[in-house]
Formats: C-alpha cells, structure tokens, sequence
C-alpha cells in the first residue's frame, strides 16, 4: 500500500514481518519504521485498508490471506505448500476481472 507520505508492506503469515517507510524522510526505502510505536497509527490504517481492498475485490479460491489456492505460477511454491499442506497445489484457473 503506497500513500505520498508511506509505502507499507504485509507479509503472508509466516513469510515475512510487516514493513513501513517514510517516504518522506527515506525516500530510498532504507530504514523500515514499522515496529516504531510512532507508527503503530500508520501501519494499523494501511493494514485495514489493504484487507478492505481484498474483502472487496478478492476471489476466494485464490485468497491465499484465507487460504485458497494460488492462481496461475507461484514462486515459491514449496513455501506455501509447507504452510498450508501437502494437499495445496497451484491451479491454473482464470478468475473474473476487477470491478470498478
């Protein structure tokens, strides 16, 4: 999720830490803020505005956040399959469009 001032970042469960950069002051992306309490703010309304754009526009079979199944290639297929079991494959299906 990119705003003027931030860009924040939200990792699968078990794949990454959150990450949040000013913009501003650290226009290169250095220094990851987001485990500053100045920004607990911040990284919670980027946060709930990336899960409202998903409960909006997310096809569930390939929610990978609720876990469905990736759509088209997965990079790291291993990993997913690690986390969600050894019945969790890729799937080629094409899903609908955006909506405006």
């Amino acid at each position: 999720m990119r705003t003027p001032e931030h860009l924040f970042v939200a990792h699968l469960e078990g794949t990454g830490e959150p990450e949040l950069y000013d913009l501003v002051d650290d226009p290169e992306q250095w220094t990851n803020v987001a485990t500053e309490p100045a920004c607990r703010a911040t990284v919670q309304d980027l946060r709930s505005r990336i899960d409202a754009f998903w409960s909006r526009f997310a096809d569930r079979r390939y929610d990978l956040w609720n876990g469905g199944t990736g759509q088209a290639m997965v990079s790291r297929y291993l990993l997913f399959k690690q986390r969600y079991g050894p019945s969790w494959e890729v799937t080629t299906d094409v899903g609908p469009p955006f909506e405006d």
